[in-house]
């Protein structure tokens, strides 16, 4: 059934990439680079809590970057 899930991950990726893609300007090469690393890395994480559901969010990972220098600060 995940697989079945992956594939309509993929092809939603794929539908907001061919939708989305000329509406990008032209001229603006770092638009169209920006565009497709958010749709990758967004793409990739919601592959990863597909096949992986207790995958640590962003504030875990905030938490352990800043536990250390909190006990600094204090």
């Amino acid at each position: 059934m995940k697989w079945l899930s992956l594939l309509g991950i993929t092809c939603l990726i794929a539908l907001i990439v061919i939708y989305e893609w000329p509406r990008v300007k032209i001229a603006e090469k770092r638009g169209k680079v920006v565009f497709l690393f958010l749709t990758i890395i967004g793409g990739a994480l919601s592959i990863v809590l597909l096949f992986f559901p207790q995958f640590p969010g962003p504030i875990e990972w905030v938490h352990t970057i800043f536990r250390p220098i909190s006990k600094y600060l204090e």
